[in-house]
């Protein structure tokens, strides 16, 4: 949960007709600009967007889990693309790379878009992003003393804990080093 007082994130999508509100950002913004929306009919400009999203998403999770990762390691570390997936900038060389690799993009979806519930479904497309498919990713996560989960079959999701969040920000620190340049 957002610490009280907070503007949580959010992604809205509506359409009315064939004009069509889509977007992400602090909770009020949005619904700032998609009354405008309704009211005005026009979409928020690039400019107007980019004002209202300068804010950084919280880097904690709900229980208080927050990253050690300072912004220009985060920078370095994810890419974020225009359909929310996070992928990392390089492969663990460790002996668990699969689920360490899981463990950073959970961290990277906390620490870049705000989310700390994962749906196994995004942490695949990371992974692929990232350069490693992985079939099943409740086969490494699922005994994983690092990952809390919620749900059943396609509708379980992935969060972080202490010890979580902990071992990522060494995961990514680590690929940071081996990454040149």
């Amino acid at each position: 949960m957002p610490k009280k007082g907070s503007d949580p994130l959010v992604h809205f999508k509506a359409q009315d007709g064939d004009r069509t509100f889509d977007m992400d950002g602090p909770e009020s913004v949005v619904w700032k600009f998609y009354r405008e929306w309704k009211k005005d009919g026009e979409v928020p400009s690039h400019r107007q967007r980019e004002a209202a999203q300068l804010t950084p998403p919280p880097a904690a999770n709900a229980r208080g889990n927050t990253s050690q990762l300072t912004n220009e390691e985060a920078e370095r570390a994810f890419l974020k693309d225009d359909g929310g997936i996070v992928s990392l900038c390089g492969v663990p060389d460790t002996e668990k790379a699969q689920r360490d690799l899981l463990l950073a993009l959970l961290l990277g979806q906390l620490v870049m878009a705000g989310r700390d519930r994962v749906f196994g479904a995004v942490l695949k497309r990371g992974a692929v992003q990232t350069g490693l498919n992985i079939k099943r990713i409740d086969y490494y996560l699922n005994t994983c003393s690092y990952v809390n989960t919620d749900g059943i079959g396609r509708s379980k999701s992935y969060g972080l804990n202490k010890e979580g969040v902990r071992r990522a920000t060494e995961i990514v620190r680590l690929v940071l080093k081996g990454k040149r340049g």
